[in-house]
């Protein structure tokens, strides 16, 4: 089975009422602004600007699978950058790494999760996340990802992958300075696999978002900064 799902949103949330469990895009709540010490603030007054993107799944039951199931296996072929050509900020205990199992609460050794960039398949970061970055991601540190690089989960039936009460998947944390940040936006486009447990086949989707750094949530919504498109294919 075929199915083109387009989405739209005036708000950083996304939503569909799609006919199907299916991959229904990239989604994020918006950029939101952090300092280092771990506190929140405006964009305009913080030190770092913010951005948790996800995996969106709709509601409905699809091929016999409950889409409580949708799990997460594996994101490829991604691009993701800003648009002003800006890093992204690192703060873990291997010099900046994009792998999670780096990323963990060590203030003393410079490591900061909550202002770190890096990626996953589901799960919080730290050294038990299980996400393992792909050989296109090479290298494997710095401020930019390769342009194809991918992630996967190293151990599939532990689930890490699987969608929360929201239907979604944590995929990956994108930090920069939020000096003279405001309008920038970050691109984001991947390739997935996902299956609703083991033994239930291999799904693959494909999606893309953008979404504009601006001074407030309420302005956010105002402006509708979000776009999310995605297609789905089964192996």
């Amino acid at each position: 089975m075929r199915l083109l799902t387009t989405l739209g949103a005036c708000t950083a949330l996304a939503a569909t009422s799609a006919l199907s469990a299916d991959f229904a895009g990239f989604s994020s709540d918006g950029w939101y602004g952090m300092n280092s010490d771990g506190s929140a603030a405006g964009i305009t007054s913080a030190d770092f600007a913010v951005i948790d993107i996800y995996a969106q799944f709709d509601s409905a039951e699809s091929d016999g699978f409950s889409a409580a199931d949708s799990t997460v296996l594996s994101l490829f072929s991604a691009n993701i950058s800003m648009t002003d050509g800006r890093s992204f900020n690192h703060a873990d205990v291997a010099g900046g790494s994009w792998d999670p199992k780096f990323s963990f609460d060590l203030p003393a050794a410079g490591s900061l999760p909550w202002v770190d960039s890096f990626v996953t398949i589901g799960g919080s970061p730290g050294s038990a996340n299980n996400t393992n970055l792909d050989p296109n991601f090479d290298p494997s540190t710095g401020g930019f990802i390769p342009s194809g690089a991918g992630w996967f989960t190293g151990a599939p039936d532990a689930l890490q992958g699987r969608a929360d009460g929201d239907r979604r998947t944590f995929v990956g944390r994108f930090v920069v300075d939020a000096a003279d940040a405001i309008g920038e936006s970050i691109n984001f486009s991947a390739s997935m696999s996902y299956n609703y447990g083991i033994g239930t086949g291999t799904f693959f989707g494909e999606g893309s978002g953008s979404w504009e750094i601006v001074p407030a949530p309420g302005a956010l919504a105002l402006l509708g900064l979000a776009g999310i498109s995605a297609r789905r294919r089964r192996s």
